[in-house]
């Protein structure tokens, strides 16, 4: 038996000026085809059933397109007749109750609940879907409420005769790089993982690709969303549980748009033109075009910092999705002042801005630069209008 585990699409994410040729944010675009390319494959294998372990969309309140965009997905995989379940994850999950689920709207959709199971309210469940006994724990509204539905699961008695599966959307306590920070973030202890008698646990959360401990898998997203993320390609998981040693197969996505690093350049000993020369040429070697990439210059004294041409550095990579330099100046007083230039305009700029406000959550930041973001372009559009 194979079924599929996957997570963290985040249909919705936007990010950088760049526009596809339909007019949409590019990036915004990029997550929607990783998603359509994982249906694709996933219909092809045509699992036992598929897992979503949670942020199937990026916000609360994902706009109509993206909502549209993400239910006829669905209804591809569940049209095909693979069973499909889904938790939700700290993304999508509004702080306050009164507020809704976007899950709300599935509630009235004339769908087999018995091969077709969305969870996202504060509790525990457990039910048989193909053959495997699934666990699963959403989103809570609070740790309290987490911890509560996990001792739950804990006093739950497993039928060791059938495969029995975990989903939830954590990161991991004590681990650092399992967790983002996030203000809703929940998190479960590493060493409740490596205990748990589960044949499986299907985590989301964490964007790349790891096995925590045993038989304990994060999918990773399907594409990335931050520098963080440099490294393997995207994937989902195909997990073979037909035998007592589980399987666990990455099916890499094609096409995922590169994100990389530059090789860091060392401005010590250079005069403003070595520097130029050096950086164009380190520019070209990686190739910018499509590509979303990040550049530090290190050492840089002040004199040579305010010579150096910018703009022609940001030019040189104008092909790029995104380019973003961060310059280490060594300023007067022999302090190091690290200053980032973005090639993505006002928006990137205000967005690196809202990040340093560390009194707000990342979830505040996404909704605030949103709403910035329409005020922006409406403000921007009436001007163009105006020159015509």
């Amino acid at each position: 038996m194979k079924i599929v585990h996957l997570a963290d699409t985040h249909l919705g994410y936007a990010a950088y000026s760049k526009r596809a040729e339909n007019g949409f944010n590019q990036r915004e675009e990029d997550i929607i085809n990783a998603f359509i390319q994982a249906v694709n494959r996933i219909i092809d294998i045509k699992p036992a059933v598929v897992l979503h372990s949670g942020d199937l969309f990026h916000t609360v309140r994902p706009t109509n397109r993206i909502v549209s965009i993400g239910i006829r997905e669905l209804f591809r995989i569940y049209k095909n007749n693979i069973p499909f379940v889904l938790i939700s994850g700290n993304h999508e999950t509004p702080k306050q109750l009164y507020s809704g689920s976007i899950y709300n709207v599935f509630e009235a959709l004339d769908l087999d609940k018995s091969r077709f199971k969305i969870l996202y309210k504060d509790k525990y469940d457990t039910f048989q879907i193909n053959g495997l006994t699934v666990h699963a724990i959403p989103q809570c509204s609070s740790d309290e409420i987490f911890r509560r539905e996990i001792h739950k699961l804990d006093e739950t008695k497993l039928d060791n005769d059938i495969k029995n599966i975990l989903m939830l959307h954590a990161g991991v306590k004590g681990m650092k790089e399992f967790s983002h920070g996030d203000s809703n973030e929940l998190l479960v202890d590493y060493e409740w993982l490596k205990d748990s008698k589960m044949d499986y646990i299907a985590l989301g959360h964490y964007h790349k690709l790891t096995n925590v401990v045993g038989n304990a898998w994060y999918s990773g997203s399907t594409e990335r969303m931050s520098f963080n993320e440099i490294g393997p390609g995207k994937c989902f998981l195909l997990v073979d549980l037909s035998q007592k040693q589980i399987n666990v197969d990455p099916k890499f996505l094609d096409n995922i748009r590169v994100m990389d690093d530059v090789p860091p350049i060392d401005a010590t000993g250079k005069d403003t033109v070595a520097l130029l020369d050096t950086i164009i040429t380190k520019i070209n070697s990686v190739n910018p075009k499509d590509k979303i990439l990040r550049l530090t210059i290190k050492n840089i004294p002040q004199h040579v910092m305010s010579t150096l041409d910018t703009k022609l550095i940001k030019d040189t990579a104008k092909e790029s999705t995104h380019f973003e330099v961060k310059y280490e100046r060594i300023s007067e007083e022999g302090m190091i002042d690290n200053i980032k230039v973005l090639s993505g305009g006002a928006k990137e700029e205000f967005k690196t801005f809202l990040a340093t406000k560390k009194d707000m959550s990342k979830d505040d930041q996404d909704q605030f630069f949103d709403w910035w973001s329409k005020f922006y372009d409406k403000t921007i559009k009436e001007e163009e209008e105006k020159e015509i």
